[in-house]
């Protein structure tokens, strides 16, 4: 949306192919994300989780806007759900439907209610950077500056819980 000015600035985690070279994507800081289930779910029951036995059930990924960067298949599993928001990852999880990655900041309350499962994998947690997305001829105004400096905060009080 950025690159085709129909907002000034953008704040999330990306990955390279989702930036274009008229834009700018500085990091404002690391998020943790974890593997996660619902306590129901037959992973969570496994004294350790295998890349074998995820790609055996169904993963929840995160899906793009833009066509071309919509997943041909999970990142793992070959069967997958791809929805468009963390949120709506989390939800699927604790309603059964898979396995998935989320940031640990939108799930603090579904974990201390016992309503997701960390997964006993190798992997299980993992960073992400977050940025900040601009046009890249963009000086950042008072607001954006702001802005940026209160989530930069955020993401690094996050690292210290």
């Amino acid at each position: 949306m950025v690159d085709e000015n129909l907002a000034d600035v953008a704040y999330g985690m990306i990955d390279g192919r989702e930036i274009n070279d008229n834009l700018t994507a500085p990091v404002l800081g690391n998020m943790d994300v974890y593997l996660v289930c619902s306590p129901e779910h037959n992973l969570s029951r496994l004294s350790y989780v295998s890349n074998t036995d995820l790609a055996q059930h169904t993963e929840i990924t995160l899906s793009h806007l833009e066509p071309t960067l919509m997943p041909k298949r999970g990142e793992i599993s070959e069967d997958y759900i791809a929805l468009t928001f963390y949120e709506y990852i989390r939800d699927a999880a604790v309603d059964g439907l898979g396995w998935a990655r989320v940031p640990v900041a939108l799930m603090k309350n579904e974990l201390q209610q016992t309503q997701l499962s960390v997964l006993r994998h190798g992997e299980a947690r993992n960073q992400l950077s977050y940025h900040v997305i601009r046009p890249g001829n963009a000086v950042p105004g008072d607001v954006q500056s702001w802005l940026s400096t209160k989530v930069r905060q955020y993401l690094i009080d996050q690292l210290q819980c």
